[in-house]
């Protein structure tokens, strides 16, 4: 019995937890479609948790009664974590009406078996004691449940591997998914006797985890996804290093714009980088960019550099700002961008106007010849008109 309070006492409390932590969000974040789900999975899961500790104090007809309360949470959690898990590794899933609507019915209809199963009894038949016994359709909420889990980790484990050398703290993401499993797995196969399923538990205390992930990178803040996606579809090319001059990130157009060098964020740092600009640079302005890059410290201002990457020219304009956190230097951040079609439109129009002053020079000139050809032609007639008037008057 005791126990079983302090279980239920430990529910209460984590349950406020779960409710400042996702309200809190709520209130500071922008209220997205993302953080709607948010909100509504931290519930939730918080409710699971709740009405599971409850079972160990209440009688089996009241447990009975609100069994159906239980379940629909087991369904309507496994759902909103695939939906989260969607909007958090930034899948194109996430924004499609076609995956939302099928959710939303599969969701729907397994509620309504819930809820109904008092009238059909195919969801499970009875209990034996506070045990349900399943019926035919209970395979198809289990499917929901469990597909919906299977689904929702597949995509944020393939995040995780992918990203964990650029975001360390993704480990604690992956720790608070794996608890979850595992304590499932040891309380299915009665490894821990516990006289209650903690894997309600273990969902809060993932929650929680993903909650104070999601506060310290900002993930609700409509600032910081937008400045993400600006770093992530810019044209421009961005190297963010640490004090050292080590690279600790950049974004995919670095490779379209210096694709002959193999970036390697964490093991590349300023000096391969400027070795091998000095490579491929034929031409530079101001001259001593290259040698102000070597110093991880210096800033530069629109820099111009003339590339030769296997015989392809590219024409880029390089900047480096320094970055301050809390008024200390936390590192600096490099931008190239490709001015090269600018440069080939700039020329293009320079000899353009050239031609254009060269062919007005010409028809100046040519009006100038016509009109002394003209004044030639009226001086020769008034000549030849004087020089053959004497010549009759001789003749």
């Amino acid at each position: 019995m005791i126990t079983s309070v302090a279980f239920f006492l430990l529910s209460i409390i984590l349950f406020y937890v779960v409710l400042y932590l996702v309200l809190g969000l709520w209130f500071r974040g922008d209220r997205s479609t993302y953080m709607k789900i948010f909100l509504a999975l931290g519930i939730a899961i918080s409710l699971w948790e709740l009405f599971n500790s409850m079972s160990l104090l209440i009688t089996t007809e009241l447990y009975q009664w609100m069994y159906p309360l239980f379940l629909t949470t087991t369904t309507i959690v496994p759902v909103l974590l695939l939906l989260y898990s969607l909007h958090f590794v930034g899948s194109k899933l996430a924004k499609s009406r076609v995956v939302m609507v099928i959710l939303f019915a599969l969701a729907t209809l397994d509620i309504v078996i819930i809820l109904t199963n008092a009238w059909h009894g195919e969801l499970y038949s009875g209990f034996n004691d506070m045990i349900p016994v399943a019926g035919r359709l209970f395979p198809v909420h289990a499917l929901i449940g469990y597909g919906s889990l299977l689904v929702a980790y597949i995509f944020l484990i393939r995040y995780i591997v992918k990203n964990i050398r650029k975001t360390p703290s993704l480990v604690f993401i992956a720790i608070s998914m794996a608890l979850p499993v595992v304590i499932n797995v040891l309380f299915s196969f009665d490894i821990i006797h516990l006289g209650i399923d903690v894997t309600p538990f273990a969902f809060v205390l993932m929650i929680i985890t993903f909650s104070v992930y999601s506060i310290n990178l900002r993930l609700f803040d409509n600032r910081n996804t937008a400045t993400m996606d600006l770093f992530n579809k810019s044209l421009d090319a961005f190297l963010i290093m640490d004090n050292n001059g080590t690279v600790i990130d950049k974004n995919p157009a670095l490779k379209d714009i210096i694709p002959t060098f193999d970036f390697k964020p964490k093991d590349s740092n300023i000096n391969e980088i400027a070795k091998h600009l000095e490579k491929i640079t034929f031409e530079t302005y101001p001259p001593d960019v290259l040698n102000r890059l070597y110093s991880p410290l210096e800033e530069i201002d629109n820099a111009e550099l003339a590339l030769n990457q296997n015989g392809h020219i590219t024409y880029l304009i390089l900047s480096r700002s320094n970055i301050f956190k809390r008024s200390q230097h936390a590192g600096s951040i490099i931008i190239l961008s490709d001015i090269t079609e600018y440069k080939r439109a700039i020329e293009e129009k320079i000899e353009l106007e050239t031609k254009q002053e060269s062919i007005a020079e010409i028809e100046e000139a040519l009006n100038e010849a016509r009109i002394a050809n003209q004044s030639k032609s009226i001086f020769l007639a008034q000549m030849s008109h004087e020089i053959r008037t004497p010549l009759h008057a001789i003749i």
